[in-house]
């Protein structure tokens, strides 16, 4: 399955928040749509095999030693990494900014252990593809002030939406 994740701190700029807005009102008849706070919530709505295209600012692989670890904490840092070191993802798309931390040498030497996987400074490719489930994040805490609105603005865009309940928000901080 295609899985979309959207990270509210990806937008930093006017016209990146219009570009969110667009992009949900294109898939705003999905089904399967949920809002989460913390992005490493997205696990509980992945299964095996399933390709993740994620809008965020980070890559979510690790950015320090103990998250670069396959030592099975899964933190908002570091989700997609665990869930690529379990096999459990095919794909893995990420759709950055222009400035996002992108050093191979910290982090991308094991994507040659997943079937497919790229980056991109844009969602234009976005459009063309089917969604199962769309999950929107809004890491309060990462996205820039001014923005912090958008996570509210994008429920109204979807005809429907499920919001993560709390005890689930924290379900797969520990991976097995």
């Amino acid at each position: 399955m295609n899985i979309l994740s959207i990270d509210c701190d990806w937008v930093k700029e006017p016209q990146q928040a219009i570009e969110l807005v667009r992009l949900c009102k294109h898939f705003q008849h999905n089904k399967n749509v949920y809002f989460i706070k913390d992005h490493q919530t997205c696990a509980n709505y992945i299964s095996q095999g399933d390709i993740l295209y994620n809008v965020d600012d980070h890559h979510d692989l690790g950015y320090n030693e103990w998250q670069l670890e396959d030592n099975g904490v899964m933190g908002r840092a570091n989700w997609v990494r665990q869930l690529i070191q379990k096999n459990i993802l095919d794909g893995y798309v990420w759709i950055k900014n222009y400035d996002s931390h992108t050093n191979p040498e910290d982090v991308f030497l094991f994507m040659n252990d997943i079937k497919m996987w790229r980056w991109e400074d844009d969602t234009s490719s976005l459009y063309n593809k089917e969604f199962d489930k769309i999950i929107v994040c809004e890491s309060f805490c990462t996205t820039p002030v001014p923005y912090r609105m958008l996570f509210n603005m994008l429920k109204e865009v979807f005809d429907s939406y499920k919001v993560a309940q709390p005890e689930n928000e924290m379900k797969y901080l520990q991976m097995k």
